[in-house]
């Protein structure tokens, strides 16, 4: 029995929309490198250019975005702040599967900070810049 068109094109939709399906992750981006100084970022995947943003002292900006089923959604920022510029994976599929809902990350002249699970507001893990 041959498929058209139409018996097999609800399934199709229904299977493309299953792929997308997801939690959605914002991704927040808090300046404390320290009063006075700008942060620069831009924040990229690999089909998704987010555009160059500036974040002043204790501001922050955010994005949002759906993670694929596959596990393979990768987002990576480049930091630049007073000559220096610094490139982190701010979100892994695998490294950072507890991040769900808001994930916040402090960029300071140290590295990131961030508090994945959201549990207690005070406890962040940090990464010094490589």
């Amino acid at each position: 029995m041959a498929f058209s068109g139409k018996n097999w094109s609800l399934p199709l939709v229904f299977f493309m929309l299953l792929l997308t399906w997801g939690d959605c992750v914002v991704l927040k981006i808090v300046n404390k490198l320290s009063q006075g100084t700008d942060l620069k970022v831009h924040c990229e995947s690999g089909d998704d250019d987010l555009g160059k943003k500036t974040i002043s002292f204790g501001k922050s900006w955010e994005f949002e975005f759906i993670p694929n089923i596959w596990r393979t959604t990768l987002y990576f920022c480049r930091f630049s702040w007073q000559g220096v510029s610094k490139r982190f994976d701010v979100y892994d599929a695998f490294k950072h599967d507890a991040c769900r809902g808001v994930c916040e990350w402090r960029v300071s002249r140290q590295g990131l900070c961030t508090n994945p699970y959201g549990l207690e507001p005070h406890r962040f893990y940090c990464y010094p810049w490589q």
